[in-house]
């Protein structure tokens, strides 16, 4: 087999096989994420953060008052309250390395075939990053947007949970459900038995897409174990990314070995934390 880089020292195939394996990884990213890009709320890419982070004023909820004026009097004055918080991007990488003798060896592209493997990793990665900043949005909050089980998770835990979002004016848009509470949820009847839920979606896809007005995803990225995340999509997370992911070449003669450096410099944190909640237990 040739080896990669013998390969990517051509003009005519450097582009297309680098593209090529770009591609194949911006792929794997896609399959294993669940919350992201879907339910990042606002996204700044590089030409957003001129320095080493991104300073936001947010506005702080209910902090502008509309109230009536007798006649002739004047207007009540007043004015919004903001609340600063910065967003620093992490770096975050690997090198993908093989020596001339198993890229010489190996009967498929080994390198390749690591490049989506990282790829895999970092849509994980990026999951999980999600999922821990609505964990820290929520603990931040003054009323602490967390229900922890004992037991299995039940209909009372997702309402209860609900109504920390729609209490502070951010009413839950999605319900992302890790795989052990995916598994509970099956057996309750209100949402498997078809005179219950009122259709037969449970049957006929494996799960309900919508659960009390919210849409529904299942993820193995949850950042706490058994934890679930019900959150307002266009209130709760950011994302800042001073670097998207990125795939550069390379070789070292003396070792007698080549790769990929494989990078991305990004973060992900919470917006505001009356639009994030979680089940934990």
């Amino acid at each position: 087999m040739t080896r990669i880089f013998e390969a990517l020292d051509t003009t005519v195939n450097s582009g297309l096989i680098l593209t090529d394996i770009y591609r194949k990884m911006q792929e794997a990213v896609r399959i294993q994420t669940v919350a992201v890009p879907t339910l990042v709320a606002q996204r700044f890419g590089p030409k957003d953060i001129p320095g080493t982070s991104l300073e936001l004023r947010l506005q702080t909820p209910s902090s502008l008052a509309f109230k009536r004026k007798a006649e002739r009097a004047k207007a009540w004055e007043d004015e919004e309250v903001y609340t600063p918080l910065t967003y620093t991007p992490k770096t975050w990488g690997v090198d993908i390395v093989a020596s001339d003798e198993i890229q010489e060896d190996s009967l498929f592209n080994v390198l390749t075939m690591n490049a989506q493997t990282a790829a895999e990793e970092y849509g994980i990665l990026v999951d999980n990053s999600f999922f821990s900043a609505v964990e820290t949005g929520a603990d931040a909050n003054t009323s602490a947007h967390k229900t922890t089980i004992t037991a299995d998770i039940t209909n009372t835990d997702i309402v209860d949970t609900m109504a920390f979002l729609e209490t502070d004016n951010a009413p839950p848009t999605h319900f992302v459900v890790c795989v052990d509470h995916a598994t509970e949820l099956r057996q309750l009847d209100t949402f498997v038995e078809a005179d219950k839920v009122g259709s037969r979606e449970e049957f006929a896809n494996g799960f309900l897409g919508r659960i009390h007005g919210m849409d529904m995803l299942r993820t193995n990225n949850n950042y706490t174990a058994n934890s679930s995340y019900i959150v307002n999509k266009n209130k709760a997370i950011a994302m800042t990314e001073k670097r998207p992911l990125r795939l550069r070449a390379w070789n070292d003669v003396r070792r007698g070995e080549s790769g990929f450096t494989a990078d991305a410099r990004f973060s992900l944190d919470y917006l505001y934390t009356e639009a994030c909640s979680y089940i934990t237990g």
